[in-house]
């Protein structure tokens, strides 16, 4: 009733005299089933354009091909490659000293935005470094043996010239440090 008040306020017919905005505008109610208007608030319906869906073969398909940025990929598996694939884990790694931790002085938070620095972590149980085939791109990582194979897209992307990779014997685990480019968040 409030925005009905507020609309008799400012609105007048051509004699400048109020009008009773019950009488002089159809009001539709809302339901349940979803909004009344497709226009958007705050675009003029006069000269809004409804955006075209793209065509696309599968319905249920969110985003269509033109829509998606081009991501480097990896060959995919060939269907009767039977290895399987071994155990991974991704830390998160980020340089601080003293002052950051008990200060708080550089903002950082224990967050993974904050962090600098991308691990991942494969175990291969009674390899050698030299059974394992390694490749990292910008967005992908991809690690082979005899015994088993890793295909996976990484969470960020990473500046792969600058990795580095170190593979402990003893316990079987291949630690591939990469650095996060911040330029691509």
């Amino acid at each position: 009733m409030d925005i009905l008040s507020l609309q008799n306020l400012l609105s007048t017919d051509n004699d400048g005299e109020e009008v009773d905005p019950l009488q002089s505008h159809n009001f539709a109610a809302a339901s349940a089933s979803g909004p009344i208007s497709k226009v958007p608030i705050g675009q003029n319906p006069d000269t809004w354009i409804e955006p075209t869906k793209a065509s696309t073969n599968d319905d249920d398909e969110i985003w269509g091909a033109d829509e998606v940025p081009h991501a480097e990929s990896f060959p995919e598996r060939d269907a009767t490659d039977s290895r399987p694939q071994p155990k991974y884990e991704f830390f998160y790694k980020q340089c601080v000293d003293s002052s950051d931790v008990y200060l708080g002085l550089a903002d950082k938070s224990p967050g993974s935005s904050d962090c600098d620095t991308l691990v991942v972590k494969v175990f291969f149980p009674r390899h050698k470094l030299s059974d394992l085939d390694l490749d990292v791109k910008k967005n992908s990582l991809r690690v082979e043996s005899d015994k088993f194979c890793l295909r996976i897209y990484l969470p960020q992307s990473v500046n792969s010239d600058e990795g580095a990779a170190k593979f402990d014997i003893d316990t079987g685990i291949l630690s591939v440090t990469l650095p996060i480019l911040y330029k691509d968040w």
